[in-house]
């Protein structure tokens, strides 16, 4: 359900939030931006100052219950508060609601007969949501990975670039071993630890075991029962997990670890970490509890793995089932527009994938604004690379990414500037291809998309 921004600004003053706080919880709800691409429009430091902020939204509308799900939990009051005043004020309409300028914007405006009858996707930011009919399934991942988490000691290894559906694709792995095989499930982002719980093991083993653990609706309080100081942090966290998780549950247990990638920038914690990943899924093997334990690990393809240096044999990353997600076919973006209602033929249909390819999320934030009659696919094509686009947040976002190294950015100023796929040094092709810009062909390269090609090439020649 898409719920009017004038709607959400009135909640949000009705729970008295700060401005601060109602800027990240209209971000959120309203414009359905991820927390990076918040803390780079609100100039903030990290995403964990937005997260801090976020929960103390969660305070004022009183969201109780793990932290995973508090944001699916709070979108779903809103969706219900919003259905509640529009069947109670669909006749008279007398209700107001003030705009951010302070002016009144009559709720007719808001609610006119167009916008009861359309379709009403959801933005395209984020999981999509378990029951949406606008997830498209990519023959035959989602049926291995369900068969897969059903073995003992199961390990599947999602990756991906960025706004590829991993999220989403771990919350049904997850939502299957639940409500078809009775498992208990536990879906932690690593996006949800503050940046000094990353300061050294000690405090991420500590946030990790807590976390885990509110997850399962156990105190927070019985961590230290399993600290020993002749121990390790590794050691302590494995007792934590075998004898106060996984002995007082009568299932097998699946974790979902997503946002796995932000432990990549803290070499030393990612390599104690990983490793310990690594040697859970090994004690499956052969320890009858830690058969008990299966694992889901998501992360991004923007940091390349390999500049950890971990160990081959301490990886949680070369073992068990490989995932590694593909954009959507031609007939898979079509069977999406069928879903979106749009009375589409093929010239429309090819248009748009001419323009983004098969990019899951670009596809949809298209059929978004098409579906709401905001714009017509001839506004977004005609505008899709300029800064006022519909795409400039996730374009601004890459271009920052190569505006870090001359090399890259020269790089993907080759590729777009080549009518022919271009050979480039191995490291510059791997960091390319890794966030999501380019695609292989025959050990050479070309941009992903034609967006990605029209952007950078009206980009200066050189880094400013």
């Amino acid at each position: 359900m898409t719920i009017p921004r004038q709607f959400l600004i009135q909640m949000a003053r009705d729970r008295e939030l700060s401005p601060e706080q109602e800027e990240v919880f209209l971000g959120r709800f309203a414009d359905g931006k991820e927390y990076d691409e918040l803390a780079a429009d609100l100039n903030a430091k990290s995403t964990g100052g937005l997260l801090k902020r976020m929960g103390q939204v969660y305070k004022k509308f009183q969201v109780k219950g793990a932290t995973r799900g508090k944001e699916n939990r709070l979108r779903i009051f809103l969706e219900e508060k919003f259905e509640e005043w529009r069947q109670q004020n669909h006749s008279k309409l007398s209700w107001a609601i003030a705009d951010p300028m302070n002016r009144v914007t009559s709720v007719p405006s808001l609610l006119s007969t167009d916008f009861d009858n359309q379709a009403r996707p959801e933005w395209p930011g984020g999981q999509v949501n378990i029951n949406s009919p606008f997830y498209i399934e990519r023959p035959p991942i989602e049926l291995q990975c369900f068969q897969e988490i059903a073995y003992p000691g199961a390990l599947i290894h999602i990756k991906a670039p960025r706004q590829m559906g991993k999220t989403s694709l771990t919350a049904r792995i997850l939502d299957y071993a639940q409500r078809k095989l009775e498992f208990q499930c536990a879906h932690l982002s690593l996006q949800m630890a503050e940046q000094e719980q990353f300061e050294s093991l000690d405090k991420f083993l500590q946030w990790f075991c807590v976390s885990i653990g509110l997850a399962l609706d156990r105190s927070p309080q019985k961590f230290a029962d399993y600290q020993n100081d002749l121990l390790g942090s590794k050691a302590n966290c494995t007792a934590y997990f075998e004898k106060y998780i996984l002995n007082n549950l009568s299932t097998p247990f699946v974790l979902g670890l997503d946002e796995v990638d932000r432990i990549f920038h803290h070499k030393e914690i990612a390599i104690d970490f990983l490793g310990l990943l690594r040697t859970w899924h090994e004690a499956g093997k052969r320890e009858t509890i830690w058969k008990n334990f299966r694992l889901v690990v998501a992360h991004s393809t923007e940091v390349d793995i390999h500049e950890i240096q971990l160990d081959i044999n301490q990886s949680p990353f070369n073992v068990g089932l490989p995932i590694e997600l593909p954009e959507f076919t031609q007939a898979q973006v079509t069977e999406l527009v069928r879903r979106y209602d749009l009375p589409w033929d093929n010239p429309e249909i090819q248009q748009l994938f001419a323009l983004v390819g098969g990019h899951p999320y670009l596809v949809r934030v298209a059929l978004y604004y098409i579906v709401r009659k905001d714009l017509t696919l001839g506004n977004i094509v005609k505008n899709a690379a300029s800064d006022n686009g519909i795409y400039s947040s996730h374009l601004r976002h890459y271009l920052r990414i190569l505006q870090q190294k001359s090399e890259w950015y020269q790089a993907m100023k080759q590729v777009v500037n080549s009518e022919s796929p271009v050979s480039l040094k191995p490291q510059a092709a791997t960091k390319l291809s890794g966030i999501g810009l380019v695609k292989f062909d025959n050990g050479e390269v070309t941009p992903r998309c034609e967006l990605y090609r029209q952007y950078f090439q009206i980009q200066p020649d050189k880094i400013e």
